[in-house]
């Protein structure tokens, strides 16, 4: 028999031990793996495009600076990184809900100097005791708030409830709510600080490539982790709805470039999900129905090309397809008819926006008032396959009108193979004879199957005709000399993902879109009488 090698054995423990302290990862970011929503800030690229002294000349900076007393509180406002914090390495700010409906927000990143962080915080904690424990540092805030730190790296925490507290019936009949009980934070940031890589969201490899994605910020959104045991879904949370928020998150990058604010967004999902959406991703959006709308004053819309039956199957997933039926059975239709309805084309507009004068009656034997009222033309327009549904759909429609639970004065009407709803009548006669218009925006929506079209300065203009008020002016003046138009466009399955690209764009296409909100901050605080 082979004498026992304890030598091989206690080497082998020690391998193991040191195979596990590898996985702690000291430099990743404090955050949670399942965190419901995190924001990452690049520091340096924001630096770049507007620094702390761009900030420190605005009117409302220096007069905020003026009216401070206190000296640290100066020497913060002279550069943040008398805090203590690495100001240039990334923070990221996050919201994690916990099982039963409680939360914490928390934000975190590096310290630069530690002793300067720890004066900072004693200073804000008004002289709080330090607490010293496992190698971490932590003050204890009122309202459910702590502060924890090492060395390197430091971890701010607020208990923040997601749900209302639930409830039960007492003896007489009464509602007796049950509040969330408080977190003890200070141990929660201890676990954190605690974790492994693979309980940080840094383990995430969609999450990870999305902070190499060029940008300014990131934003990561869990479905999954914002609806976990969401007690108020009530009889819902019985059917599979869980499906539409499993492993559900987007990942987006912002970036303030030159003119314009871009954000690029991938939606992903589980794998039921992804196939639904890969199988039933809509064609490029129909660029004949926008061409047929007969105003030249839009202000805004909507088009989307969709495959109906995708409807359907997404319905399906969670089980909500018999709610449905249910629902549209009052109205002798089923779920299978709405969706061989249409062809799959829709489009909503919304133009001739402003403000008509009307006289509002004050009652019996006085004279009536005379207002300014917003006004608007809206227009909706649907492909038709098969026509009796929406025959169906519009005598309810009618009827409900009739009975004052849809607005008056709405006109349905049908083409050869169009439906259009419209608050205009002459517009939706214009709309079904055809057209063919060319919008300066068309070029910037086309060839994607879902488009969205804003213009914010047509918008804000047509109001700011309506202001009296000098400082309000004042303040739609910077607006209408601020703000372009919003472009959105998407829908296409991609990598896994559905892809989606937003452009907000400024009247200013030379200047860093970064630079000019510092400014447009500064323009409008100005107006009032105590900025921040």
């Amino acid at each position: 028999m082979k004498k026992f090698n304890f030598s091989f054995i206690a080497f082998s423990f020690a391998l193991m031990v040191l195979s596990s302290c590898s996985s702690l990862d000291k430099n990743a970011p404090l955050v949670p793996k399942d965190a419901a929503i995190v924001l990452h800030l690049n520091t340096n690229s924001l630096s770049s495009k507007l620094s702390w002294d761009d900030i420190k000349k605005t009117n409302w900076f220096i007069q905020m600076s003026s009216e401070q007393k206190d000296s640290l509180t100066k020497k913060l406002l002279e550069n943040p990184d008398n805090s203590g914090i690495d100001t240039g390495d990334g923070l990221f700010v996050f919201m994690r809900k916990t099982q039963d409906g409680a939360g914490y927000g928390g934000f975190t990143g590096k310290i630069k100097n530690a002793a300067a962080f720890e004066a900072f915080n004693k200073k804000i904690s008004e002289g709080k005791e330090v607490i010293n424990k496992n190698n971490l540092k932590s003050i204890v805030f009122a309202d459910k708030a702590t502060v924890t730190w090492n060395d390197n790296q430091f971890l701010y925490l607020a208990q923040s409830d997601f749900t209302p507290p639930a409830f039960d019936m007492d003896s007489t009949g009464q509602r007796v709510y049950r509040e969330h009980a408080p977190l003890n934070l200070q141990d929660v940031a201890a676990r954190i600080f605690n974790y492994k890589k693979d309980s940080l969201i840094t383990d995430n490899d969609r999450f990870n490539s999305l902070l190499k994605d060029a940008g300014d910020v990131h934003l990561w959104s869990n479905a999954e982790g914002m609806s976990m045991d969401n007690a108020n879904l009530g009889f819902l949370s019985l059917l599979r709805t869980d499906v539409y928020f499993k492993e559900s998150v987007t990942a987006a990058t912002l970036s303030f470039e030159k003119g314009k604010i871009v954000m690029h967004a991938k939606m992903y999902s589980n794998k039921e999900m992804e196939e639904v959406m890969r199988k039933y991703s809509g064609d490029n959006i129909n660029l004949n129905y926008i061409e047929r709308i007969p105003s030249d004053n839009v202000v805004g819309l909507l088009a989307a090309n969709y495959k109906p039956e995708g409807l359907k199957q997404f319905l399906k997933l969670g089980g909500l397809d018999g709610l449905v039926n249910s629902f549209l059975g009052k109205y002798d239709l089923t779920l299978d008819q709405v969706v061989a309805a249409s062809k799959g084309d829709m489009l909503i507009t919304v133009t001739d926006v402003g403000v008509k004068r009307k006289m509002v009656s004050l009652g019996q034997g006085m004279d009536s008032l005379p207002i300014n009222s917003p006004s608007a033309e809206v227009l909706l327009a649907m492909s038709v396959k098969d026509k009796a549904p929406f025959e169906k759909l519009v005598g309810v429609a009618q009827q409900m009108g009739k009975n004052g639970q849809l607005p008056a004065g709405v006109t349905y009407k049908f083409g050869s193979d169009l439906f259009v709803v419209g608050t205009n009548p002459g517009m939706v006669d214009q709309y079904l004879k055809g057209g063919n218009k060319e919008f300066p925006f068309t070029s910037k929506i086309k060839g994607h199957p879902i488009a969205f079209y804003l213009d914010l300065n047509k918008l804000i203009s047509t109001f700011n005709e309506q202001i009296k008020d000098t400082a309000a002016n004042s303040v739609f003046k910077a607006s209408v000399e601020m703000w372009k138009d919003v472009v959105a466009t998407g829908g296409e399955f991609k990598d896994g993902a559905v892809q989606q690209e937003i452009e907000v764009n400024m009247v200013d296409q030379n200047t860093n879109s970064l630079q000019q909100l510092n400014s447009y901050i500064d323009k409008v605080s100005s107006n009032r009488k105590k900025p921040f």
